[in-house]
């Protein structure tokens, strides 16, 4: 399992569309390949923090069964929330891009010096005839 921070994750899944915190943890999941499973207690401590600092906002969705007869909670970014979760990605993408080209800089092997061309000896006209 990688280490995230766990309010970046759940701003970048919702980045395309709302959600429960069950849909949140699947769409996190799903997106890292099953490496990445986040505790459902801190989760909700996230969101609760991510709605303090305006980053979402929850809403009431339509009663389900599964909620225990109560209303599901949905989350949406705020306009905030939009901007920080673009910013985070493109600084995320960033850094991944970084490692790639260390890698594959990695995989080229050590950097060899080139050798400076060997001098062009020029001969004058009169010394080639003779």
């Amino acid at each position: 399992m990688y280490e995230i921070g766990t309010k970046l994750a759940l701003l970048q899944a919702l980045a395309h569309s709302d959600g429960t915190c069950d849909d949140l943890l699947q769409r996190i999941e799903s997106a890292t390949g099953g490496r990445l499973i986040l505790p459902r207690g801190r989760v909700y401590l996230a969101l609760r923090e991510l709605e303090a600092e305006r980053l979402l906002e929850a809403y009431e969705g339509e009663w389900t069964s599964v909620a225990g007869g109560r209303p599901a909670r949905y989350f949406r970014l705020t306009a905030a929330g939009r901007r920080t979760a673009k910013a985070q990605a493109k600084a995320l993408m960033g850094l991944l891009e970084q490692t790639r080209l260390t890698e594959t800089a990695n995989r080229r092997g050590p950097r060899r010096r080139s050798r400076p061309a060997a001098p062009i000896l020029v001969q004058r006209a009169s010394a080639v005839r003779g």
